[in-house]
């Protein structure tokens, strides 16, 4: 197995389905978009259901729309997250988009203060781990945290670090899948 098949295959996978409209560009230049839905996730690709195989190779602007409903404290209920990748499988039922590292979320609509409401049983969150797990998830970065927050950058990286390792995750976008995924 290849290095980087196994590194996609080192996230946690969640079957989720949102919506994912999908900006293909393919060898020639020609682009196209059509909307779609995953079939199942993770911070390294995914797979998505399409009408017909993608051509493998083929880049592909990825928007996915997750549900923020479990968020309190966010006056958006959805938020988009951008990527980028390549179409690395393609199946009867679909096409695996291996994603590139690199990621932009935008909440859609404001993004509220933290309130202070108690914290969520799952994982074992602080009150002040919450908080920041919301403003991450409306694509605040550590900076605008500590600001929003009152707190500094090294107190902020310190809360992240906390977050990250009692939930799981490597990065932001794994945090807000991670979040989606919770009932």
């Amino acid at each position: 197995m290849n290095k980087k098949k196994k590194e996609r295959r080192e996230f946690e996978r969640f079957s989720l389905e949102v919506p994912a409209k999908l900006t293909l560009t393919r060898e020639d230049g020609a682009s196209e978009s059509a909307e779609y839905v995953t079939r199942n996730i993770s911070a390294g690709g995914a797979m998505i259901k399409t009408d017909h195989p993608l051509d493998d190779g083929t880049l592909v602007d990825v928007r996915l729309t997750l549900p923020l409903d479990r968020f309190r404290e966010l006056d958006s209920r959805t938020v988009e997250v951008r990527l980028s990748g390549h179409v690395v499988r393609a199946e009867e039922k679909g096409s695996v988009i291996g994603f590139d590292r690199t990621f932009k979320v935008s909440p859609v609509g404001q993004v509220a203060k933290p309130s202070r409401e108690t914290a969520s049983a799952t994982a074992g969150l602080t009150r002040r781990e919450e908080q920041i797990l919301n403003l991450i998830a409306g694509g605040a970065s550590n900076k605008e945290i500590g600001q929003t927050l009152d707190i500094g950058l090294s107190t902020v990286k310190s809360h992240v670090y906390s977050l990250y390792k009692k939930i799981g995750v490597k990065n932001r976008f794994q945090a807000i899948l991670w979040r989606s995924n919770q009932g």
